[in-house]
């Protein structure tokens, strides 16, 4: 009875092994590659995804009050937009226009010397503009919000 709990304890001790540096640095290869096949996009499928997004885009203030913005995107390739930004709030106005550099995910971004702003591409229909440290306009005025698809 002894021999068969030693025999039992010996075999569920080997089953429960580490594997072989061989085998592991093989399981983790396997796993990164399929990690990676499964995140890589080509850019031509970048491009497809990044043309949808050409068009006109509305923003309206919350809360009734007076104005609202508008963008208007152009993909150009090569992960660039071109834009034109205008916003007008109460007696606020402010317009900007310029360059995206979109990245290898839903985003791109608009940087100069005095204004960041963050495009978000959410679904297809809506872009969200997140502005960081922007004097490309009185303080009163703002890019900032939700851009939604003319029809």
């Amino acid at each position: 009875m002894k021999l068969r709990v030693l025999i039992l304890i010996l075999m569920l001790l080997s089953a429960c092994s580490k594997p072989t540096q061989q085998e592991s640095n093989s399981a983790s290869h396997a796993v990164d590659s399929v990690e990676l096949d499964e995140t890589i996009d080509t850019d031509s499928e970048i491009d497809e995804e990044l043309a949808l997004y050409s068009g006109q885009f509305e923003w309206y203030p919350e809360g009734g009050a007076e104005g609202g913005g508008s963008l208007s995107l152009e993909y150009r390739g090569n992960r660039e937009f071109s834009f034109s930004l205008s916003t007008s709030l109460n007696e606020c106005s402010a317009s900007l226009e310029g360059t995206l550099y979109a990245d290898r995910s839903q985003h791109a971004f608009y940087q100069s010397d005095e204004c960041f702003l963050h495009f978000n591409f959410l679904l297809g229909n809506t872009i969200e503009i997140i502005e960081d440290s922007c004097r490309e306009h009185p303080n009163e005025c703002g890019f900032e919000g939700d851009y939604v698809r003319k029809n």
